[in-house]
């Protein structure tokens, strides 16, 4: 089984509008993504999860954050502790720009974000 999946999030929410791509989950927009060849577990797993996370976005309880950081490696490993602690988020992806979805109505603590050394900008989706 094959599909499109966002190179972002990794979800199968794309959607296309003449070859051009984006996910309502994420907020990820462009061309051209991969088509992810899968067993029919995974792919049982990703739609699941995809599902998932579209309810939780049209219920206004998901959110997508970015967030740039500067600064040296022990800069960036603190951010993503204090990122973890206030979150309790179990994947974080990236490196100088990291990315995670919050649960829930956490609106005040994303804005925390910006407050911790290292932060350059936030944003959300």
């Amino acid at each position: 089984m094959s599909g499109p999946v966002c190179p972002e999030c990794t979800t199968l929410a794309l959607i296309e509008t003449k070859g051009f791509f984006s996910c309502p989950i994420c907020g990820w927009t462009g061309k051209n993504p991969l088509r992810k060849i899968m067993d029919s577990e995974t792919s049982m797993e990703l739609s699941e999860r995809t599902r998932r996370f579209l309810a939780l976005r049209w219920d206004n309880k998901l959110r997508y954050v970015r967030v740039d950081i500067g600064g040296d490696d022990d800069t960036r490993s603190d951010v993503v502790f204090e990122i973890v602690e206030l979150f309790d988020v179990e994947h974080i992806q990236g490196d100088k720009e990291i990315r995670f979805f919050v649960e829930g109505d956490m609106v005040k603590e994303i804005s925390e974000i910006s407050k911790i050394p290292g932060v350059k900008k936030v944003s959300v989706f």
